[in-house]
């Protein structure tokens, strides 16, 4: 599994990819890692993300409901060591229909911290980041992208672009080195969740991202974050 977050981390997130069922044991040896190797301004740590086969496409759902995470996701979140993140007061903030499962966006925050984590409904397996800033700090500027990887063995992967777009954003592109994916945006505060199954990049896949309001116009422009 890569992501383009940190090059610094992307050894020790291409480790857990192989992993499709995360033991406790493997969680923490790959939290203990990532923690170690991570060494940005803003320490965004990793965990793994199980791989998932048969997503496709972009057409994405939201949810905006007061649901809990189950206790093992919850665990996952808590588990970070140096965020100080309880899993328990994530929120769900976007979600898409891919290949016959439900992939939800999660959100945590603090005054002091964030967080950012994908789980496939009700599964234990999931992954995300998160920093020892407060969200607006972290990101000061919308739009913003991110993704998740798990590598399906035949020079493709599947893909979890998630991100915030500014309020009143009814769609986001996505501008990758493999083509222009566009999802539709109902959350309130922008946050979207897009998956696709595309070739494994050989650079940077993500060119950057544009916002646009309902009558079409660009509310802006951005990048990976």
């Amino acid at each position: 599994m890569t992501t383009d977050l940190d090059t610094k981390v992307r050894a020790a997130v291409h480790a857990a990819a192989s992993t499709v069922d995360v033991s406790d044991d493997a969680l923490a040896s790959i939290l203990e890692r990532a923690a170690r190797r991570t060494a940005r301004r803003r320490r965004r740590l990793l965990v793994g993300l199980v791989a998932v086969g048969g997503l496709v496409g972009s057409g994405t759902a939201y949810a905006f409901i007061t649901d809990r995470l189950t206790p093992e996701q919850a665990e996952v979140i808590s588990r970070l060591p140096s965020c100080g993140l309880d899993g328990e007061t994530a929120r769900l903030v976007a979600s898409t229909l891919a290949g016959g499962r439900t992939i939800e966006f999660w959100t945590v925050d603090t005054a002091t911290s964030h967080g950012d984590f994908v789980f496939v409904e009700g599964e234990a397996g999931g992954g995300g980041s998160c920093g020892p800033v407060s969200r607006a700090d972290a990101y000061p500027t919308l739009p913003w992208v991110n993704y998740q990887l798990a590598e399906n063995g035949d020079g493709t992967g599947e893909f979890w672009f998630l991100g915030q777009a500014p309020q009143g954003t009814a769609e986001v592109a996505i501008l990758t080195d493999a083509g222009t994916l566009r999802a539709q945006v109902s959350s309130p505060e922008g946050y979207f969740l897009v998956a696709a199954t595309l070739p494994l990049p050989q650079g940077d896949r993500v060119q950057g991202i544009q916002a646009f309001g309902p009558d079409g116009s660009l509310l802006g422009t951005g990048g990976i974050s």
